[in-house]
């Protein structure tokens, strides 16, 4: 098993249509702000996916769904 500091965390912006569009880093100011504010124009979600030094998806999970928001 990869060591976790090997770990990288990304925030992948998907639309309604399940189409990624945009991914955002945890590393930058406000990352998954923005990640949560592009879902929510285009009414889709966000995965929080864990990467390893390949670059591989070791774990993916939906952070956030437009459709449970509450107007």
């Amino acid at each position: 098993m990869p060591i976790i500091s090997n770990m990288e965390t990304i925030y992948r912006v998907f639309d309604k249509k399940d189409k990624y569009q945009q991914s955002y880093s945890p590393k930058l100011k406000g990352g998954k702000d923005w990640a949560v504010d592009c879902a929510t124009i285009l009414k889709g979600y966000v995965k929080e996916d864990i990467l390893d030094e390949n670059g591989v998806t070791q774990k993916s999970e939906v952070i956030f769904k437009f459709e449970n928001v509450q107007a």
